[in-house]
C-alpha cells in the first residue's frame, strides 16, 4: 500500500488500521448474528409455546377489530388448473439435476406470487362419494391419460366413458391390491390386530395399495413428486384416499421421527443402496421402533424375475447384498420373506445402536447437533437417528393398539413445553363438544359430503379424533414455528405433517372438502400474509368445499372481506358457548299472539286483463322464467335425476283416482303392473332388505362371508340387522341361489315385510316381478296369497305402487303415465290444492299427450316438491346452480310489479294449451316459495313480497278460500263469448255491491275508492290488514299457523301452492 506522499506506510500508523478493523467488527458481528439467527429460529420451531395460540387480541375488539378494504380476486388463466406453487414444473429448469432436486419445494419469491383464483378444468364435476370413489372418478376431474395408455396392461386404471375406473391393479401385484395385502397380511400379524395403523406409502402410483388399507383399519400417507403425466397424489387425493407431494431427495420428509408404524415401497424406483443409502436412513429416521419396511421389486426375488427387469441375475444379486448389508448396518432384521414381499423391520432396543458408535462404522450415529424431529426444509444427513433411550413406550411392541391408542396420552407429549396427560385429556374432551356443534352447523359434516378434511392449525390432533367414527380422514398440519405436537398426532393413530403456511401446501388444487384452522392468523398473522394463506385455501379447497375458521374477533371480518372477494359464501355464527344468543332464542320463543282460526283467511288479486300496460315487463318475466328452468333441469339431470324420478314415482303412488280404483284389489294391481315386468331393470342389487333378513335368519353362516368393516365390539346380529353392512355382502349372488337356500322364506312373514318395503325388487326386478305375478294364481300358493291380501288390507296401495313405479325403465314409466291419463278423469279441476298430488293429477287429465318422462319430472319437481327442490339446490352438488338460481330471481324480482304482472302468461296459457304453458305457473309459483324460503328472513321481509304479489290478508267469514271460476273482465283478453258473459254478470254485481247476498261466494275486485271490506288497496300494493286496521307479519303468521294447522317451516309452500292453485283454476277455467 503506497502513502499519500509515495513513502510506504509504517505498520503501526494508525490511518491506515481504523478502516480494516472497523470493516472487521462488522463483519464478525453479523456472522455472529446470522448464526444465532439459525439456531434460534431451529429452537423456536420446537420451543414456541402453545400459549402461542392464545394470543390476545386487542381487549376493545369491536372498536379495534381489523379492517382491509375489499379485494375482488380475478380467475387465474386456464394453464393454472393444476397449479401447485411450490413444485411447479415450470421453473423446474432453474434447479439442478443431481438427485432430482428440481422437484422437491421450491416456492417463488412474494413478488412472483400469483394473486387470482385457480380455475377447474372444463367439464370438471363434483367429485364422486366415497367409498364409491375409491373404484372410480370423473375423467375431466383429472384428465391425465398417460398411466391408462402406459401402463394399461399393469391395470393401474382404465378409461370407461367420462370416468377411470381403479381396478386395484398395479406392476407388483397383477391379481389385484386386495390378494397382495392379504400375503402381505400373512407375513405380518400385526397388521391384522390394530398394532399397525399409520403407514407411508413410497412412490405410490394411484394409491390403491392405501386405499385397500382403509378398510383393514390402517391410514396411509401416500407419497409421490409433482409430474407432468402421472398425477398419482392428484388420483389418490380424488379417489379419497389420504395423499401429499413429496419426493426423498435432499431434504428431510415433513414427518418427526419415529411417526409411521409401516413403510411401503412396491417397484417405486427408489435408488435405495446409492448415496451411501441416504434415502433409506430418512426411512429409518420416521419409522416407530419395531415397525416395518416392505419392499416389493426390485431385488427381491430376483432368482425368478431377473428376465423381466432387462438386467442380469449376478447385477440384481449384488443388488440385494448390498441392500441386506445397508439394513442391517441401520439395525433392520429381516422379519419375513415369500414370493415378491420382503419385510424388514426396525430394532425397538437399544442394543444395536451401541455398536454405532464405533468411529469405523457406517452409517454413523447422528450427534445431537440437529433435532431428530427437525423436518421442515431440514437437509438429509448420512447418519442413522437414534431414538431417545428415555421414550420406553413409543415402539411398535409398546405403544396401545388401535384404536385403544387414539384416546391414551402419548409418551412424547412430555416433550412438548406444557404438555401432560392431563392437557391432553383436556384437548380431547373440548373437541369432542367442539365437533358437535361443528355438526349443527355443517350438517355435511360427518356424511358422505365431506371425504377430505385438513386441520390446518392443529395442536394434539383432537378436532379429527373427535371424527373419527365419520367417512372421513384428516389431515393434521402443526406450523413449523409452532410446538413440535405432532409426533403426539402420530402416536394417537393419526397423520399430519409440518407446513409453514406463508407458503403453498404440498398438494393439487381441489383436494380437499373441508379445511378446519384455529386461532392460525392469531398465531402466525405477524408473518403470514392473511390474502395469501386464504387464497392457498381456495386453491386447495374444492368447488363447493367448505372451511371452518375459528378466530378472534379482531380477524372475523378480515377474514370475511376477502373471502367473499374469493367468491365464498360466509356467515358468522357463535361458538360451542355462545350463550348471547341463546338468550335471543329464548326471548323469541315467548312471544306469540292468538286469535281465532276460524277467523283468517288469504285474499288473492284477480288479475286485470290489460295487455297494453304490462306487455313489456311481461315478456322479460317469461324469459327470465324460461332461464330458470333450463338452469333447474341442468341440476336435475347433472346431479339430481334419479332423485327427481323419485319425487314423480311417489306423486303418482300418491294419487287419490288410482287409490280409489285400486284399494284393496290385489289382482288388479297386479295386472295393471304385469306388462311392466319384463323388458330391462336392475339385476343382481346386493343390500336389499330381503337379502339383509336372510342374512340375519341365517347369520351364523353368513357371518363367514361378510367382509369385516372395523366394526369392533359388535356382534353378528347386531351388524346383520344393519342393510348398508351389506352393500359388499358377497352371501347369495343371485335371487335363485337366494331361493335354493331359504326355500320355507317365502311362506313367513318375511315376504310380507320385504314386499312392503319394496326394496326386495332391486334385487332383481325382472326375476320378482314374474315371479310375483305368478306365485300369486298358483293353486299351492294360498298362505303366500293369504298373507298378500294381508299386507294389502294393513297397508295403503300407495307403498307398493311406489315402490314397482320406481324399478319401472324410462319407456315403461313413459308408457304408463300414457296409460294413466287415459284412466282419469279429463275434466277434473283443482279444487284442493292441499293435496300435493292433486295438481299433478289434473294436468294428467287435461294433457293426455304427457310427453317425455324429463318434462314431467321438472313439472313435477316446480309443482310439488318445493321444498325438496330446494333442498337440492342446497346440496354441494348444487352451489353453482344455486348461485344462478339465486341471480335470475333477484332479475324477476326487480321488474316493476304490479296487479298485472302475471296477465301474459296467463293469455300465453290460454293460446298455447300445453304443458310449456303450466310450467311457467309452476315456476312462478317455485320463485315465491324460493323468496319465502331464502330471501324473506324478517317480517319486514315478508311483507314486502306479499305485497308484490298481491296476497293480503282479511278476518271476514264472509269469503272462503280463492274460490272463483272466472275471470275478471278486460278489454286485452282472447277470452270466448262464454266467459264475456260471466264477465257482464260480474259486472253487474259489482254495482250491487252494498248487498251482502250478492258477493257470498264471489271476490269483487278490488277498489280504491271501497272501504267496506277494510282493505287499503292502490295499484298492486295491497297491505295486511283485519278488519281496517292493519297486521304486522310477526303477528298474522301465528294467526296463518293456526288457522291451516301447518308449522312454521310449511307456510312457504302452503303459500306457493296457493297461488299456484289458483292460477292453475283461472288457466283450466278459459281451456273448457
Amino acid at each position: 500500500m503506497k502513502h499519500k506522499d509515495g513513502k510506504p506506510g509504517l505498520p503501526g500508523d494508525k490511518s491506515s488500521r481504523v478502516v480494516p478493523m472497523s470493516i472487521m467488527f462488522v463483519v464478525l458481528c453479523g456472522f455472529s448474528f446470522y448464526l444465532g439467527g439459525i439456531f434460534c429460529s431451529e429452537r423456536n420451531k420446537f420451543d414456541t409455546q402453545i400459549v402461542a395460540r392464545d394470543v390476545q387480541p386487542p381487549k376493545d375488539s369491536a372498536v379495534n377489530a381489523l379492517q382491509i378494504k375489499p379485494i375482488k380476486f380475478p380467475e387465474c388463466s386456464s394453464d393454472y388448473q393444476d397449479y401447485t406453487p411450490c413444485t411447479d414444473p415450470r421453473i423446474w429448469k432453474k434447479y439442478g439435476l443431481h438427485r432430482l432436486t428440481f422437484m422437491e419445494r421450491h416456492c417463488p419469491p412474494i413478488y412472483e406470487r400469483k394473486e387470482c383464483l385457480v380455475p377447474p378444468p372444463d367439464g370438471y364435476k363434483s367429485p364422486i362419494k366415497w367409498p364409491q370413489s375409491r373404484n372410480e372418478c370423473w375423467y375431466r376431474n383429472v384428465p391425465y391419460n398417460w398411466i391408462n395408455k402406459q401402463k394399461s396392461n399393469q391395470n393401474w386404471l382404465r378409461k370407461e366413458g367420462e370416468k377411470f375406473i381403479f381396478p386395484g391393479g398395479g406392476t407388483m401385484f397383477p391379481r389385484g391390491v386386495s390378494a397382495y395385502v392379504d400375503l402381505m397380511q400373512d407375513l405380518i400379524p400385526e397388521m391384522k390386530d390394530g398394532t399397525v395403523r399409520t403407514a407411508i406409502d413410497t412412490g405410490c402410483g394411484v394409491a390403491s395399495w392405501g386405499g385397500d388399507l382403509l378398510d383393514r383399519g390402517i391410514l396411509t400417507v401416500s407419497l409421490a413428486p409433482r409430474d407432468n403425466h402421472e398425477a398419482q397424489v392428484q388420483f389418490a387425493l380424488e379417489r379419497g384416499i389420504p395423499a401429499i407431494l413429496g419426493i426423498i431427495s435432499t431434504q428431510r420428509l415433513p414427518f418427526p421421527s419415529n411417526s409411521f408404524d409401516m413403510a411401503h415401497c412396491s417397484r417405486c424406483l427408489i435408488p435405495w443402496t446409492e448415496f451411501g443409502g441416504i434415502y433409506l436412513l430418512e426411512i429409518h429416521r420416521i419409522l416407530r421402533p419395531g415397525g416395518f419396511w416392505i419392499l416389493s421389486g426390485p431385488p427381491v426375488n430376483y432368482e425368478n424375475r431377473w428376465r423381466g427387469w432387462n438386467t442380469t441375475v449376478e447385477e440384481q444379486r449384488s443388488d440385494y447384498e448390498k441392500l441386506q448389508e445397508l439394513l442391517t448396518s441401520m439395525c433392520f432384521k429381516l422379519y419375513s420373506k415369500k414370493d415378491d414381499i420382503a419385510v424388514w423391520r426396525k430394532a425397538s432396543d437399544s442394543s444395536c445402536y451401541n455398536q454405532l458408535a464405533n468411529p469405523d462404522a457406517y452409517p454413523p450415529k447422528c450427534d445431537d447437533s440437529l433435532e431428530p424431529d427437525s423436518a421442515w426444509y431440514t437437509p438429509l444427513r448420512p447418519c442413522v437417528v437414534v431414538p431417545k433411550p428415555k421414550l420406553k413406550k413409543s415402539s411398535l411392541t409398546s405403544i396401545g393398539k388401535w384404536p385403544e391408542r387414539l384416546h391414551i396420552a402419548p409418551e412424547r407429549i412430555s416433550d412438548v413445553h406444557g404438555g401432560s396427560a392431563s392437557t391432553f385429556k383436556h384437548d380431547d374432551s373440548k373437541w369432542k363438544v367442539r365437533v358437535k356443534h361443528y355438526k349443527k352447523l355443517l350438517p355435511a359434516l360427518g356424511s358422505d359430503k365431506v371425504r377430505n378434511v385438513m386441520d390446518m392449525n392443529t395442536a394434539y390432533g383432537g378436532f379429527a379424533a373427535a371424527l373419527v367414527d365419520d367417512p372421513l380422514w384428516a389431515m393434521n398440519v402443526v406450523s413449523s414455528y409452532a410446538a413440535n405436537t405432532l409426533a403426539v398426532v402420530f402416536d394417537r393413530g393419526l397423520i399430519g405433517s409440518y407446513h409453514d403456511w406463508c407458503e403453498a401446501f404440498s398438494t393439487y388444487p381441489r383436494t380437499y372438502d373441508l379445511l378446519h384452522l384455529d386461532s392460525l392468523f392469531t398465531a402466525e398473522s405477524h408473518r403470514c400474509d392473511m390474502k395469501y394463506v386464504l387464497l392457498e385455501m381456495d386453491r386447495i379447497l374444492r368447488p363447493n368445499g367448505y372451511a371452518i375458521i375459528r378466530e378472534s374477533s379482531y380477524f372475523v371480518d378480515a377474514v370475511a372481506t376477502l373471502a367473499k372477494g374469493m367468491r365464498w359464501s360466509c356467515r358468522k355464527e357463535d361458538t360451542e358457548y355462545g350463550i348471547e344468543k341463546e338468550k335471543v332464542g329464548e326471548g323469541n320463543m315467548q312471544e306469540a299472539v292468538l286469535l281465532d282460526k276460524d277467523a283468517l283467511f288469504i285474499l288473492h288479486r284477480e288479475p286485470i286483463w290489460d295487455e297494453d300496460g304490462d306487455g313489456g315487463t311481461a315478456s322479460i318475466r317469461i324469459s327470465l322464467l324460461n332461464k330458470l328452468e333450463s338452469v333447474i333441469w341442468s341440476l336435475m339431470t347433472s346431479e339430481g335425476r334419479s332423485e327427481a324420478r323419485l319425487w314423480l314415482c311417489s306423486t303418482i303412488a300418491g294419487m287419490s283416482s288410482v287409490t280409489s280404483h285400486h284399494q284393496r284389489n290385489s289382482r288388479r294391481i297386479l295386472l295393471w303392473f304385469s306388462n311392466f315386468a319384463a323388458g330391462g331393470g336392475l339385476e343382481h342389487r346386493k343390500g336389499a332388505k330381503a337379502l339383509s333378513q336372510f342374512a340375519f335368519v341365517n347369520r351364523d353362516i353368513c357371518w363367514e362371508e361378510l367382509e369385516w368393516k372395523g366394526k369392533h365390539g359388535q356382534s353378528p346380529a347386531m351388524v346383520a340387522t344393519k342393510p348398508h353392512y351389506f352393500l359388499d355382502l358377497d352371501v347369495q349372488r343371485t335371487v335363485k341361489n337366494f331361493l335354493e337356500n331359504v326355500p320355507e322364506f317365502w311362506s313367513s312373514n318375511e315376504f310380507a315385510e320385504s314386499l312392503k318395503d319394496g326394496e326386495i325388487l332391486f334385487i332383481d326386478r325382472e326375476f320378482f316381478l314374474e315371479y310375483f305375478v305368478d306365485l300369486m294364481y298358483k293353486e299351492d300358493s294360498a298362505d303366500v296369497w293369504d298373507i298378500i291380501n294381508e299386507f294389502l288390507i294393513e297397508e295403503s296401495f300407495s307403498s307398493l305402487c311406489h315402490h314397482l313405479l320406481i324399478i319401472l325403465g324410462e319407456r315403461e314409466l313413459n308408457n304408463f303415465l300414457v296409460l294413466l291419463c287415459k284412466l282419469l278423469n279429463p275434466r277434473m279441476e283443482p279444487k284442493d290444492f292441499g293435496n300435493s298430488s292433486f295438481l299433478f293429477e289434473v294436468i294428467l287429465s287435461k294433457c293426455s299427450d304427457c310427453g317425455s318422462i324429463d318434462q314431467m319430472l321438472l313439472l313435477n319437481a316446480f309443482m310439488n316438491q318445493g321444498r325438496q327442490l330446494l333442498r337440492l339446490l342446497r346440496d354441494e352438488d348444487g352451489q353453482e346452480e344455486h348461485a344462478k338460481i339465486k341471480d335470475i330471481v333477484s332479475q324477476i324480482c326487480a321488474i316493476p310489479s304490479n296487479a298485472n304482472s302475471l296477465v301474459p302468461i296467463f293469455m300465453k296459457c290460454f293460446k298455447t294449451k300445453t304443458i310449456k304453458a303450466i310450467k311457467w305457473l309452476g315456476i312462478q309459483s317455485w320463485v315465491l316459495y324460493y323468496r319465502l324460503s331464502e330471501d324473506c328472513q324478517t317480517p319486514e321481509s315478508w311483507e314486502s313480497l306479499f305485497i308484490d304479489n298481491g296476497i293480503g290478508f282479511h278476518t271476514s267469514n264472509k269469503y272462503e278460500l280463492l274460490h272463483h271460476d272466472d275471470l275478471s273482465e278486460g278489454s286485452g283478453s282472447d277470452l270466448d263469448r262464454k266467459h264475456r258473459k260471466k264477465g257482464k254478470r260480474r259486472k253487474r254485481r259489482r254495482k250491487n255491491f252494498d248487498r251482502e247476498d250478492t258477493y257470498d261466494n264471489e271476490l269483487p275486485d278490488f277498489d280504491t275508492t271501497n272501504r267496506m271490506l277494510g282493505l287499503q288497496a292502490n295499484a298492486g300494493s295491497w297491505l295486511l290488514c283485519t278488519d281496517g286496521y292493519s297486521l304486522s307479519w310477526s303477528s298474522m303468521s301465528t294467526q296463518i299457523l293456526m288457522a291451516y294447522h301447518v308449522v312454521e317451516a310449511d307456510l312457504p309452500e302452503h303459500l306457493s301452492k296457493h297461488c299456484l292453485s289458483t292460477w292453475m283454476k283461472w288457466v283450466f277455467a278459459n281451456w273448457e
